[in-house]
């Protein structure tokens, strides 16, 4: 539900009202997902740079590309929700983030 409400945000171009609109969900259930997202990723999606982060990702998830010098991390989740990361199957006790 984050990834799609992440990938859906990239592709209206950040604006929260056509993302709501298109996935569809109350303009506050956005704002909440939003709240979660950059809790759990630590971006602010505010700032261009975060979200040209997100844009990239959007459009290497889409690709299907693997890219080559990254190792997968696993990382203990502490909330409970599946994330996901592209990368494989998710743990049950954590998710998988690549390391630069």
């Amino acid at each position: 539900m984050l990834a799609q409400t992440l990938a859906c945000l990239a592709a209206n171009g950040f604006d929260r009202a056509a993302a709501a609109a298109s996935l569809p969900v109350h303009r506050n259930t956005l704002l909440y997902r939003i709240n979660r997202i950059e809790k759990l990723s630590g971006l602010d999606l505010d700032l261009h740079a975060h979200r040209e982060l997100v844009r990239l990702a959007a459009i290497w998830k889409n690709s299907g590309a693997v890219p080559t010098g990254l190792a997968p991390v696993t990382v203990p989740a502490d909330d409970g929700v599946q994330h996901l990361s592209g990368l494989g199957p998710v743990p049950a006790d954590g998710f998988q983030i690549c390391r630069w």
